[in-house]
């Protein structure tokens, strides 16, 4: 009798104890046993692989030793080998394999990673067969998560279903989160994330909307930390464009600039371009234009007449084109100061100027009323132009009926402005008045409100009373003032005009008039001041902003500021800092732009841009409102799916 692996023997006679019986293969004497009344044998075997396991569960970085042992029972020799989710593992600088004893051998990786995570098998063969002892390596490390994808061609309208799966090996259970753009998504009637097994979670997007469009990430977590992966979703449709436009309070000589900006729901890239008039604006000495990804500024520096007009914003890609015409006008005309002296007399000679400040666009047309009646030349009262943006009134001989109200109004085909001035004189009396003395000056002097690049001027006259001839002259410190191409010095019998075109830094300073005779002289100092405190432009956001969207707006310092200046940005008065969604940078020397990649419900507050240098600071504000979106509600969808991509 015999049982699988025995064969049993009772003792038998003397022939039979001579016989040689074959078993199988092996051959035995049993005149070797002829005293034994009972012979056991072993019968030829395949190996018998104990259990293979990992004795604990390691950490990333630690070194690992398994061993697999064959059971006692087959015949040897064996050859052991070792495979990893079904590959033939090889000696490496970190792995190595070894016999212990005859009948074991050991696994050794010296420094755990992520990638020694999987199915380790051990097999033992002989020359009769081979058995196969199997185990899985995990960790303790954070979860890996796969690569994914969204389709490549989804269109507005399409489905969309995206899998996230983590990589066996590291120990669950796993938290997943589902981001857009870097915020936690949250399940909406269109939206939502099902099917969560032990290792993955799926994402449903019904009906792709342009608001969808954006950077997807599957964050997966574990009690020793987490993995993430991020694939962008785009779809196929042509570009649509958006722009706050150019600042609404324009004037010429000022700097400005507009922005538009290629919303969410298109995929690049884009070609873009400004144009004017149907051809394309290039960069030149006052004009540029930066094209960067899906926006395009355009800047203009020291605003004039033939820059006025509509601009063009286009931009292109595979599916189609979008353009956006913006106007840039400039406002209408803004009147200086106008005023006469407070100490006219009777018989005195009158002489202002009514100018337009600098900013909007000529020809003007100027007219002076008195009393509500226009002003015309006669003899004693004239009417004249020294420059294109100003007019002056002349006075020869005050009389009693000069006396009233005089209105300065300058217009152009943007609107129009004014300015009244009272004209008084001491005293109503008329007399003789003796010519005979040192002269008398007096001046209204030059504006109280100029900025840099403003048309300055300033008469001052001689009292009447003073002998003739007079000799009369500007200076400024020691220089007499000559008429050059910017600068006009006018000198007439008793009066002196001096004109400056354009006020540059280097004409601020004192100016003195000064008048002789043969009886002596008098001098009136005038100071020409400007206004260094940088003024802001109006700025805005686009009106039709959606939560997702990316929005741009360019903060302008207007000319008449001294630079440098600092740009700084504030939301709901506290000062913004850059972060991975917000970032401010500078334009161009006189200009800033506030970028927020993703909007956000946390976004929308007042916004304010203040400029500064060292006479002072501006600010100038606009409030950030999202239109058309509704809270997102949290549904919890347990609906059992398997995580794949698709399109339909």
């Amino acid at each position: 009798m015999h049982s699988s692996s025995f064969w049993f023997f009772t003792r038998q006679s003397k022939r039979q104890r001579r016989l040689v019986s074959v078993i199988g293969s092996v051959h035995i004497n049993l005149s070797r046993y002829a005293h034994s009344s009972l012979l056991q044998i072993r019968f030829a075997d395949v190996p018998k692989v104990g259990d293979l396991s990992f004795l604990s569960t390691p950490s990333m970085g630690e070194e690992l030793i398994v061993m697999c042992v064959v059971k006692k029972g087959a015949v040897e020799p064996y050859r052991i080998t070792w495979r990893k989710d079904g590959s033939e593992l090889r000696p490496t600088q970190r792995l190595s394999m070894s016999s212990v004893f005859k009948s074991s051998a050991a696994l050794r990786i010296a420094s755990l990673r992520p990638e020694d995570v999987g199915n380790y098998s051990c097999t033992a063969t002989n020359s009769f067969g081979s058995d196969t002892s199997s185990a899985a390596l995990l960790v303790h490390g954070p979860p890996k998560v796969f690569e994914f994808t969204f389709p490549p061609e989804v269109a507005l309208g399409d489905e969309i279903l995206v899998g996230c799966v983590v990589k066996k090996g590291a120990h669950g259970p796993y938290h997943f989160t589902w981001q857009r753009d870097g915020r936690d998504l949250e399940s909406s009637d269109r939206l939502s994330v099902f099917g969560q097994s032990r290792t993955s979670v799926a994402l449903r997007i019904m009906g792709v909307r342009p608001e969808d469009v954006g950077n997807y990430t599957c964050v997966a977590s574990n009690s020793f930390g987490s993995d993430s992966f991020t694939a962008p979703l785009v779809v196929h449709v042509a570009p649509k464009l958006q722009s706050a436009g150019f600042p609404a309070e324009i004037s010429l000589g000022d700097d400005t600039a507009a922005v538009c900006l290629v919303t969410k729901g298109s995929s690049g890239p884009f070609r873009m371009a400004w144009l004017k008039n149907g051809k394309e604006v290039g960069n030149g000495d006052r004009v540029t234009v930066a094209v960067k990804a899906r926006t395009a500024v355009l800047s203009i520096e020291d605003i004039r007449v033939d820059d006025i007009g509509n601009y063009t914003c286009t931009a292109t890609n595979l599916f189609g084109k979008d353009a956006l015409t913006i106007p840039l006008l400039v406002k209408a005309p803004k009147v200086g100061k106008f005023g006469f002296p407070p100490d006219v007399a009777l018989g005195d000679e009158i002489i202002e100027t009514c100018l337009v400040k600098k900013g909007s666009a000529g020809p003007y047309r100027f007219t002076l009323l008195k009393d509500g009646t226009e002003v015309s030349s006669g003899d004693r009262l004239t009417v004249s132009s020294h420059s294109k943006s100003s007019v002056t009134l002349r006075i020869a001989s005050l009389r009693p009926e000069d006396v009233g109200n005089y209105t300065c109004t300058a217009s152009n085909p943007h609107g129009s402005d004014s300015v009244t001035a009272a004209l008084i004189v001491n005293a109503l009396c008329c007399g003789r008045v003796r010519a005979e003395g040192k002269p008398k000056l007096r001046s209204s002097g030059f504006s109280n409100d100029l900025s840099l690049g403003e048309f300055a001027v300033a008469t001052c006259a001689v009292k009447r009373g003073a002998s003739e001839p007079l000799s009369l002259s500007w200076h400024m410190g020691d220089r007499e003032i000559v008429s050059t191409a910017r600068v006009s010095v006018d000198i007439k019998t008793n009066n002196a005009m001096l004109t400056i075109d354009s006020v540059r830094v280097e004409d601020v300073g004192n100016y003195t008039c000064t008048a002789r005779n043969a009886f002596g002289s008098d001098a009136l100092t005038l100071p020409l001041l400007v206004s260094g405190v940088p003024r802001v432009g109006e700025f805005s956001f686009p009106s039709n902003l959606a939560i997702g969207e990316e929005v741009i707006a360019l903060c302008v310092v207007k000319k008449g500021g001294a630079e440098p200046y600092r740009i700084t940005w504030r939301k709901d008065g506290v000062e913004l800092t850059p972060s991975e969604r917000l970032s401010t940078s500078a334009v161009f020397k006189s200009s800033a732009a506030l970028r927020i990649a993703s909007l956000r419900p946390g976004d929308v507050g007042n916004y304010s841009c203040t400029a500064s240098n060292a006479f002072g600071s501006d600010s100038a504000s606009a409030p950030l409102v999202v239109h058309g979106n509704k809270p997102l509600s949290y549904q919890n969808l347990t609906r059992n799916k398997v995580g794949f991509v698709y399109n339909c």
